[in-house]
């Protein structure tokens, strides 16, 4: 159970820390061509992203906003550029610990925060790209598989 991980690419270097918050591969969508686990099965089987961070990102409970933060200030380094927020699933289903991990990350530290969304989060809560601003979030991307 991974709450923040690594992993480089060609095209991301090994300075961000990435943060999973997602419980059971939650998401709104069920894509097909989506290497989250799909059947009970396949969980325990590290996928592409699970083989590159080197743990498994399943988490079986959802964590609190106070474990989310200690894997955080424990794994972040002083050369880190971002803190993303993604995991195999919808982070933003859970908008509200989303907020306020978002929210004390910019308390604590100098760094840029970003979070991966299928954009489908207006059809869960009622105005989040404000709620998101106001958190501090610097920048969304969506996935447009």
């Amino acid at each position: 159970m991974a709450l923040t991980y690594r992993f480089e690419t060609p095209k991301y270097p090994g300075n961000i820390l990435y943060v999973n918050l997602i419980t059971g591969y939650s998401c709104t969508n069920d894509c097909l061509f989506c290497s989250r686990p799909r059947t009970k099965k396949d969980i325990g089987k590290p996928n592409i992203y699970e083989k590159k961070a080197g743990s498994f990102l399943y988490l079986s409970k959802s964590p609190t906003v106070e474990e989310v933060m200690c894997s955080i200030d424990s794994e972040i380094k002083e050369d880190d550029q971002e803190i993303a927020i993604i995991g195999l699933g919808e982070p933003l289903i859970y908008l509200p610990k989303v907020v306020e991990v978002i929210r004390i990350v910019k308390e604590k530290y100098d760094i840029k925060t970003r979070i991966d969304t299928n954009g489908l989060v207006k059809c869960l809560y009622e105005n989040p790209t404000e709620i998101l601003e106001k958190s501090g979030l610097d920048e969304i991307r969506i996935s447009l598989n």
